[in-house]
This record gives C-alpha cells, sequence and structure tokens, in this order.
C-alpha cells in the first residue's frame, strides 16, 4: 500500500497500522482493504450514533470548539479574507458548524455529507463544480479520506482566490501508542506537519493560519499578512 500523500511505499508501524518513511503519514491497513459498502456503514453507523444528540464521546468538546470555528470564520470574512460568493461544508454531518455560523451576518454555508442521511437541503454531488466556491470548510473528514483522488476534489472546489478551512489532528509524528485517543474505528488516515506541507504546495496554496481555539488551518491561494507555507502550529506534539 502507497502513501496517499506522496505515493512513497508504506512499512509495519504497529499492529494494523503502516507508516511512510518519508513524510510520516499513517494509514490503518484494514480499513482500506475494506469494501465501499463496507465503509459507508461504519462511518454512518458511527456518525449517526452522536450526530443530532449534541454530545460525542469521543469528542466532547465538539460543539465548543463549533463556536470558535465559526467566530474566526466571521472575523476572517469581516477582514475581508474570506470572500463572497458560495460557501460550502464539506462533510458536513447534520450541519452543525453552518447552524453555529448561521448566527453572524455571513454568507450560507451550504452542506454537502455523502455518508449521512439528510434532508433536501444539502448539495447533491451535481453542485459539485470545482473551483465554485470561495469557502470551502472541512471538518474532521481528512482522517475518514482513503485516497488521494477524494483529497484532491474536495480542494479543487476551493476557487482560485477562495480560502479553505481544515480541521484535523496534525502532529509532528503520528504517535505509536495505540491508546492514543485519535485511533477510533471511523479513522483510517494521519497526518504530520510534512504531510500537510506537501498537500499545501502541491494544491497550490500560498499561506496560512491557524485558529487555536477553534484548531482550524485557514489555507489562501493568495498572499497574506499570515504565515507562507503550511503553519506547522503543532511542531513540538
Amino acid at each position: 500500500m502507497n502513501c496517499l500523500v506522496c505515493d512513497t511505499k508504506l512499512e509495519s508501524f504497529f499492529n494494523e497500522y503502516e507508516k511512510c518513511p518519508s513524510c510520516g503519514f499513517v494509514a490503518k491497513r484494514d480499513v482500506y482493504e475494506m469494501s465501499d459498502k463496507e465503509w459507508s456503514k461504519l462511518n454512518h453507523d458511527y456518525h449517526s450514533g452522536y450526530q443530532q444528540t449534541g454530545y460525542n464521546p469521543d469528542d466532547p468538546r465538539w460543539h465548543q470548539r463549533l463556536e470558535h470555528q465559526a467566530k474566526a470564520i466571521y472575523s476572517m470574512y469581516l477582514l475581508g479574507l474570506i470572500p463572497q460568493g458560495l460557501w460550502l461544508d464539506y462533510g458536513a454531518g447534520d450541519a452543525s458548524l453552518g447552524n453555529t455560523l448561521s448566527k453572524f451576518d455571513t454568507p450560507k454555508l451550504l452542506a454537502y455529507d455523502k455518508y449521512m442521511e439528510h434532508t433536501n437541503h444539502y448539495l447533491q454531488d451535481s453542485n459539485l463544480i470545482p473551483g465554485s466556491f470561495s469557502l470551502v470548510t472541512n471538518t474532521s473528514v481528512f482522517e475518514h479520506v482513503r485516497d488521494r483522488e477524494t483529497l484532491d476534489s474536495i480542494v479543487n472546489l476551493v476557487h482560485n482566490l477562495g480560502v479553505f478551512a481544515l480541521h484535523v489532528d496534525v502532529r509532528e509524528e503520528v504517535p505509536s501508542d495505540p491508546n492514543w485517543h485519535y485511533y477510533i474505528p471511523v479513522h483510517c488516515s494521519f497526518y504530520t506537519n510534512k504531510c500537510m506541507q506537501i498537500l499545501f504546495d502541491t494544491w497550490g496554496f500560498n499561506s496560512s493560519f491557524y485558529d487555536v481555539q477553534g484548531r482550524m488551518w485557514f489555507w489562501f491561494k493568495r498572499d497574506t499578512p499570515f504565515k507562507k507555507g503550511f503553519m506547522d502550529y503543532w511542531k513540538n506534539t
């Protein structure tokens, strides 16, 4: 199995996990080997168990973090760093981020989710036109992705002057501790700072900012006052 970040052959890490010797990416082999039907069911069953309840035992600060994310997005918008236009939450789940953001005077955050049951208000696959969205948010999705094509398709939705807002756990090195809280059944892909810098450069982004309270990165394709390249805030973790 090859790394979905840099295409290097993965090596045994521990148990069913494999690691890239080049960029440090870690994959959960048994999940990668599931059929699409099995994987879809695992995702659906796990997420439907807590969405609409307001509490996730694996992520107890979920809604508190969403509040901070919404405030960060609003602040970026007021500063003119996120443009007007279509805004999309890819992998929206129960649309909690969009509902939280609706308290602020911003463009509506449209919702799309491949795995979860949803209403007719959600976008369909046919609505996902590359380059159409001035903001694409992506919270707790990258760790569920098993192929590079999906990552590329998400980021390709961002307009060439748009912003990508990303929430995912990133470490300097992915832990080898099997008791690490992030190793849960529906997480199959784990990223290092080096992984993110490779993806950032490959996708043509220019600068980035990290909101600590919301644990959300903002990636910009144009010059901004923020850091050139990927903001490796968690470099010492």
